[in-house]
């Protein structure tokens, strides 16, 4: 039973090459979503659709970090690079591992806030979900 919240002050991500992805404000883990597969006919029942599972997507992963300059090169450098392990940390211990690409990269300059750089990750294969007392627990 979950009697409060939990902040996501203290939550890291990091790449198994990349390292630790530094000044992150927000990321956001997709909802995992599964192909829908229409498999109706001319005969199906009272008309109505029929539809099955497909193949099951982890979609992309998407960060928001304040612009840092030492940062961008690396970024650049990983952009389009293989797919590689990453780890997001929470504050209470858990882990989301998953595997996956940098897709894109883009800059946000407002004229009066601080510069963001946004990350999107795709996301490959199964993606893990381990609480903070678990020893393995795939989603």
């Amino acid at each position: 039973m979950i009697e409060e919240g939990i902040s996501g002050y203290g939550t890291t991500i990091s790449g198994a090459t990349f390292g630790v992805v530094g000044f992150v404000r927000r990321l956001s883990i997709p909802g995992l979503d599964v192909t829908v597969i229409d498999a109706s006919h001319m005969a199906s029942p009272d008309k109505w659709k029929q539809k099955v599972a497909g193949m099951k997507d982890a979609r992309q992963m998407q960060l928001e970090v304040i612009y840092e300059e030492s940062q961008m090169g690396d970024l650049l450098d990983a952009l389009g690079d293989d797919n590689e392990d990453w780890t997001v940390t929470f504050p209470d211990g858990a882990t989301f591992t998953c595997s996956g690409f940098i897709q894109s990269l883009g800059q946000q300059v407002p004229m009066d806030d601080m510069i963001m750089q946004s990350i999107n990750i795709e996301l490959s294969g199964k993606p893990t979900f381990l609480d903070s007392g678990e020893s393995s627990n795939p989603l």
